[in-house]
């Protein structure tokens, strides 16, 4: 193929032509030499492709709500437990106490890993209703789990469920999310399932 072909399709696909653009210039192209050498096309740079759509930004940032929950439990329960020790009081209610503020640390913990975790977020709109779901998705864990109950679940013996997990824990999102969109026309539903 001619290198002059290979240029108008790479700025094709790089977004510097539209796709009629390019193609009146491969159509000049096509057509050969005329008697008289036109001038060369203008070449004027398209609009940038839009990204596709993700999720809101409000979805990326969800990780700070549990985050804040749990610091607050361990700053509540560390504060009331500084209170029953220093006033000398039953130290029966540090069995209250220290549970309560290694949960507080364990959520917080939690939360703060599931920021540079893969997330699933999915977004239902009806005709009345409407969910909207995120929550982080540990996907080698399923699988590990999955591949663990295969034995004993006897629906998970002939599938390769584990396997699916895999491959969508190996998806490049470094793009953007993987987005699938289902629109129904008639019912006026609309289904959004991002992962990344």
């Amino acid at each position: 193929m001619d290198d002059t072909y290979l240029k108008i399709l790479q700025m094709i696909e790089n977004g510097t032509l539209s796709a009629a653009e390019g193609e009146k210039l491969l159509d000049a192209l096509d057509a050969g030499p005329a008697e008289t050498t036109p001038a060369a096309p203008e070449v004027v740079p398209a609009e940038p492709a839009l990204p596709p759509a993700g999720p809101p930004r409000s979805w990326q940032l969800i990780w700070i709500y549990p985050a804040l929950g749990g610091l607050l439990l361990l700053g509540a329960m560390g504060g009331l437990t500084a209170v029953l020790v220093q006033g000398g009081r039953a130290l029966g209610w540090l069995a209250c106490t220290i549970p309560l503020m290694l949960l507080g640390t364990l959520v917080a913990v939690l939360a703060w890993w599931s920021r540079t975790a893969r997330w699933l977020h999915l977004s239902v709109r009806g005709k009345k209703d409407k969910v909207r779901l995120s929550f982080p998705l540990p996907l080698r864990l399923t699988a590990w789990v999955m591949r663990f109950l295969r034995p004993w679940v006897p629906q998970l013996r002939d599938t390769a469920v584990d396997e699916v997990i895999l491959a969508l824990a190996d998806v490049d999102t470094s793009d953007g999310p993987l987005a699938v969109e289902v629109n129904d026309e008639e019912d006026g539903e609309e289904v959004r399932v991002y992962i990344g």
